[in-house]
């Protein structure tokens, strides 16, 4: 049985979603680097190749999510 391990880019955001089907993205696939024989970038582990969207209106790289209400968006 072989086994494929996809090349993924990770985001620092946690609150990513896919605009298609709005599941939690983590990572890209990275076709530069990535042996499986995919050559598309798509969102892992959803699979769509839509773009993200921030379901934390707040967040940054330095402060994370300064939002008053987290449980709005909590993962």
């Amino acid at each position: 049985m072989a086994v494929k391990d996809h090349a993924l880019i990770g985001f620092a955001n946690p609150f990513l979603v896919c605009s298609k089907c709005t599941s939690k993205v983590r990572y890209w696939h990275d076709p530069t680097r990535c042996t499986c024989g995919d050559n598309s970038i798509f969102n892992h582990p959803c699979g769509h190749k839509e773009e993200v969207t921030s379901i934390c209106p707040s967040w940054s790289p330095v402060d994370g999510c300064r939002c008053i209400n987290k449980e709005q968006h909590d993962l």
